[in-house]
């Protein structure tokens, strides 16, 4: 009985924290758009509060998820290339600022000798860490804080380090000490009764670093400090090591970003294919990418995307995997059979546990998962565009004279781009008034998210041109499910459920996105009961929304 009690516990968390966090991130994603906005300085500062406040309200809810995953036994360790100085330099910056708000010193101190790559999960690394040094700062009245990295040993191709933690604080007492990894509790909560939090950060990096065959070790004396300390091996590959200077060459990054939007970079000779048989995801995915001047050809299939790379040399490729007749994993192969190496990442809405290595494992770069945002899709390109390509890198703004700078080649590929995606730039623009617009049509709806809609298309331009192809298209897009269903192929039918899961999602239309995704899972699983009882109720919703939009 207490374990069942227990499943029904974890099972209501998850639930609600996946309910809790969309209406978080709908918030985020107003917020991002007001901080892209010119907008006055206390305007800005209200906004940055708004996304921090945000920001760690999403911490503790990705908190319960996180052990919700862990119990049962869902937590995947990955393991990845990183890089060293980013990390450290990611979980020591917000913690120095707060320490310094609060009087307290922040001393860190690294080992040389460091691989400046190593390979790991990055993500959960990161997470514990963020947790130790939160609590040090959050528990800590007067005094200093202290994060260190010691290299205790080192062969050809692993490294064991050891990560510590060293507070001022007011301590653990000893009767407390061993209970420090049990969910939801807290010490001392009278003398804390003003310090927020679940309870959950020790019991989650307990169990994480369990995952990582490592554990975590306190020394603490009540009144004087702590120090949570745990062991950590790491495999790297080559010979380089953190320089001298790591820190200051990773300055930017220790940098709060409060500044206003404009690209990562620029790169107005880099050829970027994006391959999606779905016109409106080609539309977002163009549109997000449009400050960075990259030129731009889309294909909405797998064949057409073959054609494209045999008449044109591109330096990289997006790919959406589930498309019919070529799929994304089939034209990969295709290509590569043609001799063409270009690097590809995969663009895909398959979003299930263990899916990336898949991908990796069939000779993708890397994997990036739909609804995409514009951030996302600026960082990935960073990491994979030939260095020499990049105009600019850092945060930096268009230039109006390379706003104009436009070359044949790259008004060809505007041209392609825009045919493709049925659109123009002065459709663009002339979308962008909020007066007679569908987003001003459709504002008090209950069932569409504009919040999620704006987040995922870049600006109201975007999302009012998302929403027209979205509405144009549901006729023959409807038309399609229905007809491969009765011709019992159940393959098309279940990348056409996929795609109406995708392009529902970047519209806000997240009720309808859930419905297609149950579709698609039947779909693949071949359950004809539960299609037969439900295609007709999705065809319709999705038709309906023909005179909404």
């Amino acid at each position: 009985e207490a374990d069942e009690a227990n499943k029904a516990k974890s099972k209501f968390l998850a639930s609600m924290s996946h309910e809790i966090r969309t209406p978080i991130n709908a918030i985020l994603g107003m917020d991002e758009l007001i901080l892209r906005d010119e907008i006055n300085s206390s305007v800005r500062e209200y906004a940055t509060d708004i996304r921090q406040a945000s920001n760690a309200l999403l911490d503790i809810v990705n908190d319960i998820l996180d052990l919700s995953k862990i119990e049962a036994g869902k937590m995947e360790i990955l393991d990845e290339p990183y890089n060293t100085a980013e990390l450290i330099t990611s979980v020591t910056t917000m913690h120095k600022v707060k320490a310094m708000k609060a009087g307290l010193d922040f001393n860190m101190e690294v080992s040389k000798g460091i691989p400046a790559v190593m390979y790991g999960d990055e993500q959960r690394i990161r997470q514990i860490l963020v947790n130790l040094l939160s609590n040090a700062v959050k528990y800590t009245e007067k005094g200093s804080v202290s994060f260190a990295v010691e290299l205790l040993s080192k062969t050809d191709n692993t490294v064991r380090l050891k990560f510590k933690v060293s507070d001022t604080g007011i301590g653990i007492k000893p009767k407390d000490t061993e209970n420090l990894g049990e969910a939801y509790r807290r010490f001392d909560e009278k003398a804390h009764k003003d310090i927020q939090g679940t309870g959950l950060g020790l019991s989650i990096t307990t169990e994480l670093l369990e995952l990582m065959d490592s554990k975590l070790y306190v020394e603490s004396v009540y009144g004087s400090g702590s120090t949570f300390s745990f062991d950590l091996v790491q495999r790297f590959e080559g010979t380089e090591i953190l320089g001298a200077n790591w820190e200051k060459d990773h300055k930017e990054k220790l940098k709060v970003d409060s500044e206003e939007y404009s690209s990562m970079f620029t790169a107005h000779k880099a050829k970027l294919l994006i391959v999606d048989d779905n016109d409106m995801n080609l539309l977002v995915a163009s549109g997000l990418l449009k400050p960075t001047l990259i030129q731009i050809d889309t294909a909405l299939s797998g064949e057409e995307c073959l054609e494209k790379v045999r008449d044109k040399r591109y330096d990289l490729i997006l790919l959406d995997h589930m498309m019919p007749e070529m799929d994304g994993i089939e034209t990969l192969q295709k290509m590569r059979e043609m001799g063409i190496n270009t690097t590809a990442i995969v663009l895909t809405a398959n979003a299930t546990p263990g899916i990336r290595s898949m991908y990796i494992e069939k000779g993708f770069a890397d994997y990036i998962s739909k609804p995409v945002t514009g951030k996302t899709l600026e960082e990935t390109l960073l990491k994979y565009l030939p260095k020499k390509l990049i105009d600019k890198e850092g945060t930096v703004a268009v230039p109006d004279n390379r706003k104009a700078e436009n070359t044949a080649e790259s008004k060809a590929a505007n041209t392609a781009d825009e045919a493709s995606a049925g659109t123009n730039n002065n459709d663009l623009k002339e979308a962008g008034t909020m007066s007679d617009s569908i987003i001003a049509k459709i504002k008090d709806r209950e069932d569409v998210n504009i919040a999620d809609g704006l987040s995922f298309c870049g600006n109201e331009a975007g999302y009012e041109m998302a929403l027209e192809i979205y509405r144009d298209g549901i006729d023959k897009k409807s038309a399609e499910i229905e007809k491969f269903y009765n011709e019992g192929n159940i393959k098309n039918f279940t990348v056409k459920a996929h795609a109406l899961k995708s392009s529902s999602k970047t519209v806000g239309l997240n009720v309808l996105s859930e419905k297609a995704r149950l579709l698609e899972e039947a779909g693949k699983n071949e359950d004809k009961a539960y299609i037969d009882e439900h295609l007709q109720e999705v065809l319709d919703l999705y038709r309906s929304y023909k005179e909404v939009l």
